[in-house]
């Protein structure tokens, strides 16, 4: 089990919360994803659970939980590692960095923009016309559009 706490400083900064929000619809459907592609890469992990709190987090509270359960420990171990930074590269959650005097938007390290612009050209039903056998004409990503993009 895992269990992402929020920190209470930043570069020697107090942080007296975080802030989560995302597109609800696209980060539960990235998260089913996620789950399913730890239990395939990570056969010998029968149970795979994530959850990630929204909204105000005060320091010290629990933001993100991940359970897996296997018969041997170092398969969990592996699983949970792989699954938090693959959770802080690709999920579309987005954190708010609340100080005594004033608020930042922060971006993971791990963060992939261009899998996330991905992710919203699928959830807006944009195909890849290289495919074979696709007839569409090649349709433009406008970031102006997306969300993944707007928000970073």
């Amino acid at each position: 089990m895992f269990l992402g706490v929020t920190r209470d400083s930043f570069l020697s900064k107090p942080v007296l919360s975080l802030e989560y929000e995302c597109y609800e619809s696209m980060a539960l459907s990235q998260l089913k994803k996620l789950v399913e592609e730890v239990r395939r890469r990570f056969k010998e992990v029968r149970i795979v659970t994530i959850s990630h709190r929204l909204g105000l987090v005060p320091a010290g509270e629990v933001s993100v939980f991940i359970g897996t359960a296997s018969p041997h420990r170092e398969h969990c171990l592996e699983a949970t590692e792989w699954a938090i930074n693959e959770l802080k590269r690709t999920i579309p959650i987005w954190k708010k960095e609340c100080y005594s005097d004033g608020t930042e938007w922060k971006q993971n390290k791990e963060w992939d923009k261009e899998a996330l612009c991905q992710q919203s050209r699928e959830k807006q039903g944009e195909t890849n016309p290289e495919r074979e056998g696709e007839k569409e004409k090649k349709k433009k990503h406008d970031h102006s559009e997306c969300i993944s993009c707007q928000r970073h």
